[in-house]
């Protein structure tokens, strides 16, 4: 359920250096000793300040609002065209946000031999932030979603996760099935790990809306979130 998310983690990381900034991110920090002045200058990638204001918008009320009066897959449009937005409308930079912005998980934590666990982090939010961005993440994303406190919650990162693998790869093969190995993989090595065909579905509708993209980039989550796969027959 979590190794693609983590592959597809680690690939939104080079949208950073790969993307020009849409923002300048320049932060002058300000030190002083008895003597002199100290000035520091760092230079923070843009990308950090759009996974920053991606988030805000899931935490908002309106956002909320949103998800009562439209219905869940309308927000999930609206969190892609936020993101759109945010990215100057790269829609890879975009993707990335989107799986960055709906994750359901601080860290991950993976078996390795002779070590009780080895701890990934997922997000660097603050526990009060975190619970209330995931408080807001679309529980009752299908019909079929389970009626339980966290419901498919989960299953917007395996969409995006695998929408920015397919449309950065550009190939339509390699994705679903890379997505099922690590399903079984996930098991042996991963804390609380199983096979989800759930998560099989939503990681084929993302690769579809994510190939989708690269012939019409009009093409919204929702066209996609509502299709029946092969893993839902």
């Amino acid at each position: 359920m979590f190794l693609n998310i983590v592959l597809a983690t680690f690939a939104c990381l080079s949208v950073v250096y790969t993307s020009a900034p849409a923002v300048d991110s320049t932060v002058t920090i300000v030190t002083f000793s008895t003597e002199t002045e100290l000035t520091h200058k760092i230079r923070i990638p843009s990308f950090a300040f759009e996974v920053h204001a991606l988030r805000a918008f899931v935490r908002d009320k309106r956002f909320v609002t949103i998800l009562s009066t439209k219905g869940n897959l309308f927000a999930v449009d609206m969190l892609y065209l936020k993101a759109l937005q945010l990215a100057d409308y790269n829609i890879a930079r975009a993707l990335a946000l989107c799986l960055l912005s709906v994750l359901d998980h601080r860290t991950l934590r993976f078996k390795i031999p002779l070590i009780s666990a080895l701890e990934f982090p997922l997000t660097f939010e603050s526990d009060s932030l975190f619970k209330k961005r995931l408080n807001h993440l679309q529980k009752n994303l299908y019909s079929s979603s389970p009626k339980t406190e966290t419901g498919d919650k989960d299953k917007l990162q395996h969409f995006f996760a695998s929408a920015y693998l397919s449309y950065t790869s550009e190939t339509l093969d390699l994705v679903p099935i890379i997505g099922v190995v690590i399903e079984y993989l996930e098991e042996a090595f991963i804390y609380d790990g199983s096979y989800d065909k759930r998560d099989i579905i939503a990681n084929e509708q993302g690769n579809l809306f994510g190939r989708s993209l690269l012939n019409d980039i009009s093409s919204l989550p929702s066209q996609y979130l509502i299709l029946q796969t092969e893993a839902r027959k």
